[in-house]
């Protein structure tokens, strides 16, 4: 029997996109998976159109949130469930490629990698081809990654034991704090599996996108949740701007 696969989606008035990610895990090649749409306390036409979906497919479950919590939170709920050897994560605005399961269970079964990642397209929002995203760097380590993010949340897949262990922190780059936590404390490398697999949505007016931001995200997740100290946390800090733009083989 193959592996399960857990797949986590968040959930938040996502009426205008969702059904396409969806779609993106239904028609995977790799069929050993489970899907959990959590809901996180939508006012649109989400929980409606999860509802169909649960009753369209038995792989699908559903969670509703009475209360917007933030999409740590809601992925936090959907990890504590998982039922799969493997943990997955897609927001509900991106999509995978047909077989993306397919060639990262492959890699992962003939390596015995635990923590797996890939390259990406960039779409915009209506669906339109931007650019490919390519990390530079073919694996990685917990001091390595300290530099800067490479690891795209709709790309990985990790093994279930070790997500559950490390479920995602209450604050900005969650999942960036998250990566670093498995990697310092499973002592493990993540490994990039060739291939572009999926495609993240770029959408307008995103928080994310503001650099400013990011480098005081960065900053608490140095100095508060991997408890750096002032000086090595400002070294990083340095690093992280000084890679800004350099990360990725853009194509």
């Amino acid at each position: 029997m193959k592996p399960l696969i857990t797949v986590i989606m968040p959930v938040y008035n996502a009426s205008r996109y969702m059904r396409e990610s969806i779609e993106s895990v239904i028609v995977q090649s790799y069929k050993n998976w489970n899907l959990i749409l959590i809901d996180d306390g939508s006012t649109d036409e989400s929980i409606s159109i999860i509802e169909e979906y649960c009753k369209k497919d038995q792989r699908i479950r559903k969670i509703l949130l009475k209360h917007n919590g933030g999409v740590a939170n809601a992925r936090n709920e959907g990890i504590a469930l998982a039922e799969g050897d493997y943990i997955a994560f897609l927001d509900s605005d991106d999509l995978w490629k047909p077989d993306k399961l397919q060639i990262q269970m492959d890699y992962i079964l003939q390596t015995g990698c635990k923590f797996v990642y890939s390259a990406y397209d960039v779409i915009n929002e209506q669906g339109e081809y931007l650019k490919t995203i390519t990390p530079y760097w073919s694996k990685v380590g917990y001091e390595q990654l300290l530099n800067t993010n490479i690891i795209a949340c709709c790309t990985i897949v990790v093994e279930s034991g070790i997500m559950k262990k490390d479920p995602m922190p209450q604050l900005k780059h969650e999942d960036y704090a998250t990566w670093l936590n498995i990697l310092k404390h499973n002592q493990i490398e993540a490994q990039q599996v060739p291939g572009v697999l999926a495609a993240y949505r770029k959408v307008r007016g995103s928080v994310s996108s503001n650099k400013f931001r990011t480098i005081a995200w960065n900053w608490n997740i140095y100095r508060n949740n991997q408890k750096l100290g002032f000086v090595r946390s400002l070294k990083q800090i340095i690093t992280f701007i000084c890679m800004t733009g350099y990360k990725y083989v853009k194509r």
